[in-house]
């Protein structure tokens, strides 16, 4: 332990002048190490030397002018950076041991002490009182810098609430005309920000391209990887009529993006257009989870069709991966429903998982409904199911129904069945 080069500052609150006398010999001999011992006869003069400065304080707890455990939390609230040594009699032992649970370094007991114990004793509160203010200054700091990394994590929370779409396209757009596709959605980070998110690209007039991923992982890396692919779908709109296209390109530009050989970075994503005039839809999947259908004519609840070889990698698996588009068809009144694997993944108190299966039960008790409401149904069995609205896993659910044809020139052509 290295030795300070200044003597100690002692400060010996003690009524008795024998039990001085005793300190004094004790500490004048110290091998190493200098002690500068001063003596106050009464708390109020001992509270007042210390206010001077002092490096440890020898407090005796029968005082004049204050008794038992008073007499140390008076002196810890004066001076709570002085460390403070009780000195107790025999059957004072059990007040000093609470003294010690409440935050005095050490006692010691009258008639045991020798110059050794003592000293050592005084050094050991000073180095221990010096590491915990240390630890103290560490722990601000940290709380400090906690308190700022929630800061920029409620902005960025904010900011990817932004990002979402407050209000989807309308098909056709002008308004005043009965919409052709109806859209609602649930967004449930599991934590302050997300790695799931969706969109709405309004193509034309008729056509929208609806998108969802999944960025592996929780919290801001997922997130920050999540902006990035919204920002690129801004980027590909171009080809954001064909999906195989726009998963292709994606795909390479997340790549290229991060080049991290250390860490791998992947996103589930599903991409889907569907034409307003007729309900034909095409779509594409990287490794995500086979969207759902409520067929009104047949009251049936089907996953839309997809063979296992037209699913592709997740983003960033590979640099030449190959999507498949795929062919399909919404009848008016078809309900779809994309979601991330947060929903059947989603585990109860017991650890049993939701799994696709109750899903598909959820839609099934929603046919007929609209999309909204549809959406309900499922939130609220999967609350039922984990037990309250918080998840382990971000959860996104996309709803769309297509309600009825459309001209090419806006104007709804009827719902009857068909295709």
């Amino acid at each position: 332990m290295e030795q300070p080069a200044e003597p100690i500052r002692v400060l010996l609150i003690e009524d008795d002048e024998e039990d001085y006398v005793i300190a004094r010999e004790l500490l004048g001999g110290g091998r190493g190490c200098r002690f500068d011992l001063h003596w106050a006869d009464s708390l109020a003069s001992g509270l007042q030397r210390a206010a001077d400065g002092v490096d440890v304080i020898l407090l005796d707890l029968t005082l004049p002018d204050s008794r038992g455990w008073e007499t140390f939390e008076r002196v810890s609230a004066r001076v709570p950076q002085v460390p403070v040594i009780l000195l107790t009699g025999l059957s004072d032992e059990a007040l000093g041991v609470r003294a010690v649970q409440e935050g005095a370094e050490d006692y010691l007991i009258k008639g045991r002490l020798d110059a050794a114990l003592l000293q050592r004793a005084l050094r050991y509160a000073i180095e221990r009182n010096k590491s915990r203010e240390e630890l103290k200054q560490v722990a601000e700091a940290l709380r400090v810098r906690t308190e700022q990394m929630a800061d920029d994590l409620r902005l960025a929370r904010d900011v990817q609430q932004a990002m979402l779409l407050r209000q989807f396209p309308s098909f056709p757009p002008e308004a005043g005309r009965e919409a052709s596709l109806r859209f609602a959605h649930v967004y449930r980070p599991s934590r302050f920000v997300s790695g799931d998110f969706f969109h709405v690209l309004p193509l034309s007039g008729w056509e929208a391209g609806i998108f969802i991923g999944d960025v592996m992982g929780h919290g801001v890396r997922s997130a920050l990887v999540a902006a990035i692919l919204r920002g690129l779908l801004e980027e590909f709109r171009p080809v954001a009529g064909d999906p195989a296209i726009l998963l292709t390109r994606l795909n390479r530009a997340l790549i290229d993006i991060l080049q991290m050989p250390d860490q791998l970075i992947f996103a589930s994503a599903f991409y889907a257009v569907i034409d307003a005039r007729t309900g034909g839809l095409v779509y594409a999947n990287a490794g995500h989870p086979v969207p759902l259908c409520n067929r009104a004519t047949t009251g049936e609840t089907v996953p839309l069709p997809t063979e296992a070889d037209q699913i592709g990698p997740a983003l960033g698996m590979g640099r030449a991966p190959v999507y498949a588009t795929v062919a399909g068809q919404l009848l008016p009144g078809d309900t779809m429903l994309i979601y991330t694997d947060g929903v059947c993944e989603a585990q109860n108190a017991g650890g049993q998982e939701y799994g696709r299966a109750r899903v598909v039960g959820c839609m099934h008790r929603g046919v007929g409904c609209p999309v909204g409401a549809l959406l309900r149904v499922v939130m609220e069995d999967l609350e039922a199911h984990v037990g309250g609205d918080e998840f382990d896993d971000d959860v996104c659910l996309v709803g769309m129904e297509f309600r009825q044809r459309m001209s090419s020139e806006g104007a709804a052509i009827g719902v009857a069945g068909g295709a």
